[in-house]
């Protein structure tokens, strides 16, 4: 999904009165729904995440080939942190859509 598509529905930015007050801020909560759980900070979210490349294996080691990169991804399950207020958890703790299950499975 593009950072576009994921947008279209949030509604402008209003004012204390709710007159609209032209484009939505740009920020990781808007633009990924994700905040730390704690804090509410969207400010510093860092993920580890997965990184894909091709490497040639030889008697000498190995030799990446920079062009095969596919980029990177995560997904619900990875380790998530937020650099103000060192919580640690899984993306899908970060996640403004997706309820925070426990360790029993059960959602909270």
């Amino acid at each position: 999904m593009t950072r576009e598509e994921m947008n279209k529905d949030i509604p402008e930015k209003q004012d204390a009165d709710g007159n609209g007050m032209g484009e939505v801020e740009d920020s990781v909560r808007n633009s990924w729904s994700m905040e730390c759980p704690k804090c509410h900070s969207d400010e510093a979210i860092n993920i580890a995440c997965h990184m894909s490349i091709n490497v040639q294996l030889t008697t000498d080691g190995t030799i990446e080939d920079d062009q095969s990169s596919t980029g990177h991804e995560w997904d619900d399950d990875d380790a998530a942190w937020c650099g103000d207020c060192d919580f640690e958890g899984t993306v899908r703790d970060f996640n403004m859509d997706k309820p925070v299950t426990d360790e029993k499975g059960d959602q909270s």
